[in-house]
């Protein structure tokens, strides 16, 4: 295992061996899932962040912009709802007490009903200001937890390359 940092940042190298061994382990699995998961999250705020600058800069009429907003929701609920059954499964107890509160949060919305999108209230200036200060608390709550899920990723990782070498 070659653990490096350069100025592009973190590199990692690993042997053919030391890769079967990661992913031999159910925690390697386990942290990966979640990782990606949390990727996913990342690119599905980035994605309505785009919806958004698309529609005032007028390449979008409002039904569309709806529309793809509705259809978006319960994808991100779905990774949300993955991501955290992996972090139980993983014993990861802290971390999934952790983002139960964001979960409750997304889940209170879409019980209530107000993660619709209604294509005639999409101008209203009290609609645009709340959505993109959803959509920024989103990418910056999945940023941050990029970097802790990054982080075990990694560790995980070094792990499985030291019980190799035992």
């Amino acid at each position: 295992l070659v653990l490096s940092w350069s100025c592009t940042g973190l590199v990692l190298v690993l042997s053919l061996s030391e890769l079967m061994v990661f992913l031999s382990s159910w925690d390697a699995w386990a942290k990966l899932i979640t990782f990606v998961c949390n990727v996913s999250q990342i690119l599905l705020q980035s994605w309505k962040q785009l919806k958004v600058a698309e529609l005032e800069g007028d390449f979008l009429n409002p039904t569309d912009f709806a529309r793809d907003m509705n259809r978006i929701y319960p994808m991100e609920l779905m990774v949300l709802g993955a991501s955290m059954l992996w972090l139980m499964l993983d014993w990861q107890w802290v971390l999934l007490l952790l983002n139960v509160p964001y979960l409750a949060y997304q889940l209170s919305n879409y019980t209530a009903g107000k993660w619709r999108v209604d294509a005639s209230r999409v101008f209203h200036a009290d609609f645009k200001s709340s959505i993109k200060k959803s959509i920024l608390l989103g990418i910056f709550y999945h940023a941050a937890w990029f970097v802790v899920y990054l982080t075990m990723l990694i560790l995980s990782i070094i792990n499985a390359s030291k019980m190799k070498a035992k």
